[in-house]
């Protein structure tokens, strides 16, 4: 019995000795990185994603014997709106000569603005469009500078009245009476002073007016109107723009649309 004690103590150490170890695992291989994905764009950054690309497309393939490259479309599928907005700007036009001026330069560069715009129109037959993009561009240049002449000089006046004003409420508020006939006056000379600046505003109304016609050159006229309007009314827009909401909503719709000749593919 204690010689198999023996062999299996003397085998021990041989078994262990003989174990096979578990080979190391390698290194981890570098794990090539990934790029993040790209943030899903939301519908607001989607549209505007489109709109630029719309508006940088390549310059397209025309025929010139297609009808829009001839005008036939400028009246045969923009005739409706093109009505629509001459309605509209023969109504403000109406309120327009209405506007009462003061000193005889003013009434003098109004009438010459308002003659600009009773004037105007798109013309009807193909072959007089040609020059419908130039045209809508020269009215709408001359309104802006025409409103910016007859408004210049009465809004600096009515900084310096602001001032004199502005001295009265302290007087007042320090305990000095100032008289209520001193401040009806001070409000017919703002009323007075005002007027040119309101004629102004009209003025920049009709401008709004004449690119919603332009808007519609851009949709059913050729490249070439598209090409003039693009260049004309980008310059107007880096130069400030027009000095009222809608007006300057209109320059850019007009300009936007005259960027793209056909939607994207």
């Amino acid at each position: 019995m204690r010689r198999i004690v023996l062999a299996l103590s003397t085998a021990l150490p041989l078994v262990a000795c003989s174990r096979t170890e578990a080979p190391k695992a390698a290194p981890d291989a570098a794990v090539a990185e990934v790029a993040p994905a790209a943030p899903e764009l939301t519908p607001e950054e989607l549209q505007a994603k489109r709109i630029k690309d719309r508006e940088n497309q390549p310059e397209p393939t025309l025929n010139p014997e297609e009808p829009r490259e001839k005008f036939q479309l400028v009246w045969a599928k923009g005739g409706e709106a093109l009505r629509n907005t001459a309605e509209e700007r023969l109504n403000l036009f109406l309120q327009m000569k209405n506007q009462t001026l003061e000193e005889k330069v003013h009434k003098d560069q109004y009438a010459a603005m308002l003659k600009l715009i009773e004037d105007f129109g798109l013309p009807r037959e193909p072959a007089e469009l040609e020059g419908a993009a130039a045209s809508v561009c020269d009215v709408v240049v001359k309104l802006r500078d025409g409103a910016k002449a007859l408004s210049d000089a009465p809004n600096e006046e009515l900084k310096k009245l602001d001032v004199v004003i502005k001295e009265l409420e302290k007087e007042q508020a320090a305990g000095k009476t100032v008289s209520q006939g001193r401040w009806d006056r001070l409000e017919e000379q703002r009323k007075e002073i005002s007027l040119p600046i309101l004629a102004s505003g009209f003025l920049v109304l009709a401008a709004g007016k004449i690119l919603d016609e332009a808007l519609i050159l851009a949709e059913w006229g050729p490249r070439r109107s598209q090409l003039v309007l693009r260049d004309c009314l980008g310059k107007i827009a880096a130069e400030g723009g027009l000095a009222n909401d809608l007006a300057q909503a209109s320059l850019e719709k007009a300009l936007s649309r005259a960027k793209w000749y056909r939607e994207l593919e």
